[in-house]
């Protein structure tokens, strides 16, 4: 079997899912795409494994996606927003869409990933000192200055 290295979402562990020996055990293991971290105990979806993931994933990529005639029509007006910045620079109690995390490492964007703040998610600016504190729905999230600069939003109206 092929090792493979799982990066924890919640506490940056490391480890290899297939020698979890709390899996192993389960009878329901050979169809299970959960992967259980060894050092917090948080479990998640292996992304790489699970098709529904995969088909959800590809399903919003295309959503996201402007067709070619709805590119124009999609442009806002000039002064009605403000323009793609970092996550650091919005103002408070605005509202943005994240645009882009492919500034941070893996592990930090696989962290983030597990509180919710994915590419296409809405979030709410509540706070910038000492750090940047989002709300994600009913979640808040405290995210360090250089964390934030590095993701980039843009203002929904």
């Amino acid at each position: 079997m092929i090792a493979t290295q799982f990066t924890c979402p919640l506490c940056g562990h490391g480890f290899d899912p297939a020698a979890h020996l709390a899996c192993q055990t389960c009878p329901l293991h050979a169809g299970c795409h959960l992967v259980c971290c060894p050092a917090c105990g948080h479990t998640t979806v292996d992304q790489g494994q699970s098709r529904i993931v995969r088909w959800i994933s590809a399903f919003l990529d295309r959503l996201s996606a402007p067709q070619p005639d709805e590119r124009r029509a999609s442009q806002p007006l000039e002064g009605a927003h403000v323009p793609a910045c970092s996550l650091a620079d919005v103002p408070l109690n605005r509202r943005v869409r994240v645009l882009d995390l492919s500034a941070l490492l893996n592990a930090q964007r696989e962290q983030l990933h597990g509180y919710g703040l994915v590419p296409g998610g809405v979030l709410r600016v509540t706070q910038h000192a000492p750090v940047t504190v989002v709300q994600i729905e009913h979640t808040e999230l405290a995210i360090e200055t250089e964390v934030a600069r590095a993701v980039r939003v843009h203002e929904v109206l």
